[in-house]
């Protein structure tokens, strides 16, 4: 398993994302800055979910706040996505939450935000490591990692 770590005052969180993008690669992404820690997943240079432990920065309040779902649903959503050992985007799809459209909107938003919030630390480190969890592994989502970015750094020069 292959792995690059390093400082994001030294090689900048876009980047670093572009550099994921055109070389095409698939694996883990980890930023950290304090107590905060944030993932992205890539496949192929395209980024396929991502997660965050920084209140409002994850899928469950995305869909509380956009969806009206309950936590306690989500949960249940979780549970089964671990149950049957397939992505929790899957599960959103199958059981009928949301269609492949409003899933990807979602995740597209939901990176937006974690890369402009990213985009405020100044400091902090980065680890990718060529693998993926099972959890993310096969999702049906893959979005344009350029656009996502393109649309961050136009958001956050606002």
């Amino acid at each position: 398993m292959g792995f690059i770590k390093g400082d994001l005052s030294v090689m900048p969180l876009i980047d670093l994302l572009t550099w994921l993008e055109h070389s095409k690669k698939s694996g883990s992404l980890f930023l950290r800055n304090n107590d905060v820690e944030k993932r992205i997943y890539f496949d192929r240079g395209n980024i396929i979910f991502c997660s965050s432990d920084k209140d409002g920065e994850r899928l469950g309040e995305f869909l509380s706040n956009e969806k009206n779902i309950s936590w306690d649903t989500t949960i249940e959503l979780l549970k089964e996505s671990r149950l049957k050992a397939v992505p929790f985007t899957q599960i959103l799809i199958e059981r009928g939450i949301l269609d492949k459209a409003s899933l990807r909107n979602m995740i597209f938003s939901l990176s937006e935000v974690m890369i402009i919030n990213s985009l405020n630390w100044g400091a902090g480190n980065f680890e990718f490591i060529d693998s993926l969890p099972d959890t993310v592994t096969n999702g049906p989502i893959r979005l344009d990692t350029s656009q996502i970015i393109f649309n961050a750094v136009k958001k956050f020069q606002q």
